[in-house]
């Protein structure tokens, strides 16, 4: 872990200092040794270098307190603010061993995001992640797709996805919908985990606000999930998806989450109750005037 970080506020085009990832500390063994790594969060961008991590320069793109992270497979860092909305792919710096040079291996796995197509060519999508660099999804990146039969997908329609390669040097995004888990179903069946979402709403929302609603204990998707029947799909590019059975709860929906970004929990669960009292009145009041 790096013992020496302190966070900062720092502005675009701030160069953000990460630990060295060849010097060892006293509680590295072999094995952290080897699988050492630095993971350049949202907020960051990473400049490549000939010569090693020492001139691997690492800089701000966005206003924010530059955090730093310990994790199982080293450090995380990344620049918190809560209006920012371009996405940033995060990127590993990676070395096989405390004594090797250190490598940019591209994007930390595990990115969703939700995009929306905005053209086509013979093999591939052009998608909007929202992240301001050209973004390509294969049109056989589908579960059990093959040339004869694969989705035909359209502009304007969004998909669920995961970011499986970025360029360091011209920040392209390859995203794929086909899932690394070991239960796979074909993408005809519209049970995969990734792929093609039907129609809904797109809502945009912060990028650090996002990362919270992917908690399991969200306290505003958990509070509507008491009232209605939803289907929603969360991306840490700050884009969600979200389809209910009717208008008003989608209304509902919506508003709640876009309310809570700076609630925190149990205010989070009476404005849901709230809005939900307000929109059964309303279709109560309809209901006796007609």
């Amino acid at each position: 872990c790096d013992l020496q970080f302190k966070p900062k506020f720092v502005f675009p085009g701030d160069e953000c200092p990460v630990m060295d990832v060849e010097r060892k500390t006293p509680t590295d063994t072999k094995k952290k040794q080897k699988n050492r790594q630095l993971t350049i969060g949202w907020g960051l961008s990473c400049e490549s270098s000939d010569s090693g991590v020492s001139s691997t320069i690492v800089r701000s793109v966005s206003a924010g307190i530059y955090q730093y992270r310990s994790t199982n497979k080293g450090c995380y860092y990344f620049v918190e603010h809560s209006s920012r909305r371009k996405y940033f792919p995060s990127v590993i710096i990676n070395t096989a061993s405390a004594e090797s040079s250190p490598e940019v291996t591209g994007t930390r796995g595990g990115d969703n995001v939700v995009g929306i197509i905005e053209d086509k060519g013979s093999e591939y999508y052009v998608v909007n992640i929202f992240s301001g660099t050209h973004c390509i999804l294969s049109r056989l990146a589908f579960e059990g797709a093959t040339k004869r039969n694969k989705p035909e997908l359209k502009r304007g329609d969004i998909v669920y996805a995961r970011i499986i390669s970025t360029s360091i040097e011209s920040g392209d995004i390859e995203i794929s919908c086909q899932s690394t888990g070991a239960l796979k179903k074909d993408w005809s069946t519209g049970e995969t985990v990734y792929g093609e979402l039907p129609q809904g709403l797109l809502l945009r929302v912060s990028i650090s606000y996002a990362h919270s609603l992917l908690d399991p204990d969200c306290a505003v998707l958990n509070a509507l999930g008491r009232h209605y029947n939803f289907e929603v799909a969360v991306g840490v590019n700050g884009a969600i998806w979200v389809r209910s059975g009717g208008v008003v709860e989608s209304v509902v929906i919506r508003n709640a989450i876009l309310n809570a970004e700076l609630l925190n929990g149990p205010q989070s669960e009476a404005m849901v109750a709230q809005l939900v009292k307000k929109a059964k009145k309303m279709i109560d009041t309809k209901k006796s005037s007609s």
